[in-house]
């Protein structure tokens, strides 16, 4: 290898998608995987299955949001029916206990929407699971409450699950390409 070679190789190009620098040498982007030494066309389709990409995630990432605010949205039902059945039944010895309750409920919602950004589907499926676990409990203890709500109580579940459908692929999305 002459000094030309070598300085050739050793020289590098700025990444026309993500602006990393690479080495002549590379065949490939290191960090997207562009095509550096591609054909054009390998590289226009490159670009534009990338912008594909970053539609779709800019798509599920707002249905991402959708769902933090569902969970704050439940923190709010919790609060919200903690103070009426406080209020409806201050006489109770259990209404100040129900109340406290509902609070921490409702905190631990609002804790897994603020950390939902990073870790959408545990988030998600924590409270899900913690949803669907209130509710069995609460029909253990009193199956009245089955039927008091259940429009709510569906609802909350549908939009969950739909909140944790978008969680998944917006992990496998960011799986599949951290530069995005």
């Amino acid at each position: 290898m002459n000094l030309n070679e070598s300085i050739e190789n050793t020289a590098s190009v700025k990444c026309p998608s993500c602006g990393m620098f690479a080495f002549n040498s590379e065949i490939v982007c290191s960090q997207c995987n562009y095509p550096l030494k591609g054909t054009e066309k390998d590289q226009k389709d490159f670009l534009f299955h990338q912008d594909l990409r970053s539609s779709d995630l800019y798509h599920l990432t707002n249905e991402l949001k959708k769902a933090r605010n569902r969970l704050y949205f439940i923190a709010g039902i919790f609060v919200f029916s903690g103070f009426i059945m406080y209020a409806t039944n201050q006489s109770s010895p259990d209404a100040v206990t129900t109340l406290i309750l509902n609070l921490i409920i409702a905190i631990v919602f609002v804790g897994l929407g603020g950390y939902c950004e990073k870790r959408p589907v545990l988030c998600i499926l924590t409270g899900l699971v913690l949803f669907a676990v209130i509710v069995i409990g609460n029909a253990i203890l009193d199956p009245a409450s089955i039927v008091r709500g259940i429009i709510f109580k569906v609802a909350a579940i549908v939009l969950l699950i739909n909140g944790l459908t978008s969680a998944r692929e917006v992990e496998k999305i960011r799986d599949q390409y951290p530069s995005l």
